[in-house]
């Protein structure tokens, strides 16, 4: 039973890191760059912040800030680096990296649990009137478990084993059968 229900959640989790959460009328995607969350102590990892405005007629989406978290045990904050072409203040209509925040490999642990995660701030601003709503918030984007790469020498150990105790299987029921 344990093992279902362990098996059901990483699939969830799984499937979750590549759903991007909405609210209102924005969402925030959270991708690694490069697909690939394998990385060993002291890697760099970035990850891309991409924002989605999906706005009614006749409004537009004021992009004020991006809000970056990590897991403190596993990932530490290098940096965060704005579209150049989208600073925060600028107002967006359609799909747009934002930001690339790049982050340091403490400790990777496979552990299933989102290592990254980030919420945008934005405004509405009614393009006629050009008034602007209050400010609104994505929910919380995931961006992954981060992984330890695995080793190639116990990759390499395994391997061997296996193929070491295939070959004296073999010899072991020549030797009973005769």
């Amino acid at each position: 039973m344990l093992r279902n229900i362990i098996s059901v959640s990483l699939v969830m989790t799984a499937c979750t890191t590549l759903i991007p959460t909405k609210v209102n009328a924005a969402t925030v995607t959270v991708v690694p760059v490069g697909g690939s969350l394998q990385k060993n102590p002291g890697d760099s990892i970035d990850f891309i912040l991409a924002f989605n405005p999906q706005t009614p007629v006749g409004k537009a989406i004021r992009f004020l800030f991006p809000d970056v978290f990590a897991d403190p045990n596993e990932l530490s904050a290098l940096s965060i680096d704005f579209n150049p072409n989208t600073p925060p203040g600028s107002i967006i209509d359609f799909t747009t990296t934002v930001a690339v925040a790049r982050f340091n490999v403490i400790n990777p642990i496979g552990d299933g649990v989102n290592d990254i995660s980030a919420s945008i701030l934005y405004q509405e601003v009614d393009l006629v009137s050009g008034e602007e709503s209050e400010v609104k918030a994505t929910l919380f984007a995931p961006g992954g478990d981060v992984r330890p790469v695995p080793e190639p020498l116990t990759i390499f150990g395994t391997a061997a084993a296996l193929g070491y105790g295939a070959i004296l299987k073999r010899k072991y029921s020549k030797n009973t059968e005769s």
